[in-house]
């Protein structure tokens, strides 16, 4: 297997640093206006950023895509948010990297793709350290939370699976179906929760660190996507996908240096085990040469 160029692996690796910085971006937002408002905003400004290189992909690409979107945008999403209302950014970091284990088991279910026993170790492993996130102050404090994040992530796994089955679409016009689907969507949401008392406190929150958070997740997030993409249709794929094990890493960094974050050993043994049962399943795919990704982060 080749090994990636030194600029694909510093691009990578920069990818893998936004990425992981998300998550305390996300926190930041939610923090601000809350969970739905918050990313309703994230939608329309994304939306309206790619909206001018939107191309008319036919209206099947467009519905296989629009259902991508309600499930990666509305329910993904819509979850995590939520339940990063109580989590740290760096739980919900770790716990999100759980949709690679239902990635491998919704492959085999919807796909037929078959796997041995080393595989399966590796995602016992993964799902045990699940359940040790539950010991985790913020974690076991919140059950409801650690459920939604889970639960995202096997919303987000299945969006994976169906991304598998688009024809070849430009990302920008990937990008502006997903959020122009998404939108309408998460503003009812929003306005069914928060009301219309909660839309009222937006012109008061803390525009600087919001517009920062915007564009952070308009701009950056977006343009890793694409990015990403070019680097998995010029290298191995399963190369590539190793490095996102380190998103993780980067967030519990970034929370513990930046945010206050106090590591305990419930939240290091279980981002050990998660991320060293996934690892198995990663090196498998490497080993297999594979052609699809079973990681990515949004």
């Amino acid at each position: 297997m080749t090994a990636l160029s030194r600029r694909d692996t510093l691009l990578v690796l920069l990818v893998i640093l936004i990425w992981g910085g998300h998550f305390a971006v996300i926190k930041a937002g939610v923090g601000e206006v809350g969970a739905l408002i918050s990313l309703t905003l994230r939608f329309a400004v994304t939306f309206l950023l790619f909206l001018p290189f939107f191309k008319w992909p036919g209206w099947e690409t467009f519905k296989k895509i629009a259902e991508i979107g309600f499930l990666m945008g509305v329910i993904h999403q819509g979850m995590m948010f939520t339940g990063m209302q109580n989590l740290d950014s760096s739980s919900v970091a770790v716990l999100v990297q759980s949709q690679t284990i239902f990635s491998v088991i919704l492959g085999r279910i919807m796909l037929g793709e078959t796997f041995a026993w080393r595989t399966t170790l590796g995602l016992m492993i993964g799902a045990i350290g699940v359940v040790v996130m539950l010991g985790v102050p913020d974690v076991g404090s919140n059950p409801i939370s650690f459920f939604l994040v889970v639960g995202s992530a096997s919303v987000l796994a299945l969006s994976y699976i169906r991304m598998r089955q688009l024809p070849k679409v430009n990302p920008m016009t990937f990008i502006a179906i997903i959020n122009g689907v998404s939108l309408p969507l998460a503003a009812l949401a929003s306005f069914m929760t928060d009301g219309m008392s909660g839309w009222s406190k937006v012109p008061d929150a803390n525009w600087l660190t919001l517009s920062g958070v915007l564009a952070y997740q308009a701009v950056l997030i977006a343009i890793t996507h694409i990015l990403w993409q070019r680097l998995l249709s010029r290298n191995e794929v399963a190369r590539v996908t190793c490095y996102t094990l380190l998103t993780p890493v980067v967030a519990i960094a970034i929370s513990v240096l930046f945010l206050g974050k106090v590591l305990t050993w419930p939240l290091l043994l279980g981002a050990g085990l998660i991320m060293g049962g996934l690892g198995i399943v990663v090196i498998r795919r490497v080993q297999m040469k594979r052609d699809r990704p079973v990681n990515i982060i949004d």
